[in-house]
């Protein structure tokens, strides 16, 4: 919750100021910096460690949380501009509902990747548990251990699982900061991107 509660924040904040943003600037130009800035936000997670402090995590999710509002707050404007009024009800639930639906989606898919990445960071870490390693028996005489000791086996299982989580979790961060510059392109089909003023007086 605590690391999650900064992009939304930092969402929450920059919304205001997407109308002023709008009559200056096209819409297909904000949702693809705002896309292009989740990109950005994605790809310096990918470089987090297990000794990365909540300050760098703070400020790397807020980054997130200011492109996703540059993308949804001129989408959502541009999806209802040409509506006539009686039809804008209807409109905010479809689109509430085909947004929901992909991020559900997106999320479903990122969520096998995570499982698959941590069981195959599992397998090829946990080759290197061997009585062969001289880094593994280095670090089992520093801590007074033995591979055959309880105790040992305990920490290194622990410590594989650690490790392979969090490289796992590095490589779905990979994989979505690709998938959204890839998808920054897709901005050039939306046929509208200057928002009317009588749209813009709506908001």
């Amino acid at each position: 919750g605590l690391i999650m509660a900064p992009r939304g924040l930092a969402s929450l904040m920059f919304m205001p100021f997407i109308p002023l943003l709008l009559k200056r600037y096209n819409a297909k130009l904000l949702i693809a910096t705002g896309i292009l800035l989740t990109s950005a936000g994605t790809y310096l997670m990918a470089k987090w460690n297990l000794d990365i402090n909540m300050g760098k995590m703070a400020a790397e999710t807020m980054l997130q949380g200011v492109g996703m509002s540059l993308v949804f707050g001129p989408l959502s404007t541009i999806v209802f501009e040409t509506l006539p009024h009686n039809k804008i009800a209807a409109a905010a639930g479809m689109f509430s509902f085909a947004r929901n639906m992909g991020l559900s989606i997106g999320v479903a898919l990122l969520t096998t990747v995570l499982t698959q990445q941590n069981q195959v960071n599992w397998n090829r870490l946990g080759g290197y548990i061997n009585p062969m390693n001289s880094n593994l028996t280095h670090w089992l005489n520093v801590q007074h251990l033995s591979i055959h000791d309880p105790l040992a086996i305990h920490r290194l299982s622990e410590l594989l699982a650690q490790q392979s989580g969090i490289i796992g979790y590095l490589d779905v961060y990979w994989l979505a900061a690709i998938l959204f510059v890839i998808i920054t392109p897709m901005v050039l089909f939306i046929k509208k991107g200057r928002i009317s003023g009588d749209m813009m007086s709506m908001h």
